[in-house]
């Protein structure tokens, strides 16, 4: 398992050996692959929640009139236009309308485009979760209707995206998946700079996801939530699930 962007890389294997821990305490017993599946789910959602980014008002708001965020200006052909009101010595204006119908064509596309933005950050673990097959993988996200709209709108960010964001499928994130076995995996990279910079800190999010699991696991431990079933259900609801 990793999550890369140029030479960053998250070290799993402590969290695969807390998948053999857990597998040691559950009863009823449960198979290995089901566990990996529903613990790597669990991370990549508290990783989504965990990472930071701005809100669709304030990146939507920059190209809408109506918003308290908007800057007015608009890029067409390599050149700035302001369709702003009047202040700072700038004028409000309209220009010819065939022009102005084109800046504000452009606006809303830029829009639209922004407001996807703000959910990519997150889909990216949408992605990987979809990619890798995991059971119930759609349902349980935070956020979840931004993080839809964003994955939908990019197309899957990939590369039939049209009105969005255009994502080469390669680029975004690589999985890989073998449940096959004593020793099955689930491995997949993450190569998308709009999760993994320094604004999103998606990196230090899905680590933090990661340690967590672990933290959950040792506090069950000592709280005695293994000693009954209907507790270690109610604590592992995604490994107990029926289908």
């Amino acid at each position: 398992m990793a999550a890369q962007n140029k030479n960053v890389r998250i070290d799993a294997t402590g969290f695969y050996k807390y998948l053999r821990e857990l597998e040691q305490k559950l009863r009823p017993p449960v198979r290995i692959s089901k566990i990996m599946q529903s613990e790597t789910l669990s991370v990549l959602k508290k990783a989504a929640e965990k990472t930071k980014r701005t809100t669709k008002a304030k990146a939507g708001g920059k190209y809408n009139p109506a918003s308290k965020f908007y800057k007015g200006w608009v890029t067409l052909n390599g050149r700035k236009y302001y369709c702003g009101p009047s202040r700072n010595g700038l004028k409000g204006f309209r220009y010819s309308d065939a022009l102005w119908n084109r800046l504000m064509a452009r606006m809303a596309q830029n829009r639209k485009r922004a407001e996807t933005r703000v959910g990519l950050s997150l889909a990216v673990f949408y992605r990987v979760a979809a990619d890798l097959k995991l059971p119930r993988y759609s349902s349980g996200w935070d956020d979840s209707e931004v993080i839809r709209t964003s994955y939908l709108r990019s197309g899957g960010m990939g590369s039939a995206a049209k009105s969005g964001p255009v994502w080469g499928t390669r680029k975004v994130a690589q999985t890989k998946r073998d449940l096959r076995g004593k020793n099955p995996k689930l491995e997949f990279s993450i190569t998308s700079t709009n999760t993994f910079n320094p604004f999103t800190k998606g990196r230090g999010a899905l680590q933090a996801s990661l340690n967590g699991r672990r933290k959950y696991f040792e506090r069950n431990v000592k709280e005695g939530v293994f000693d009954t079933t209907k507790d270690i259900a109610r604590a592992y609801p995604g490994i107990y699930h029926k289908r």
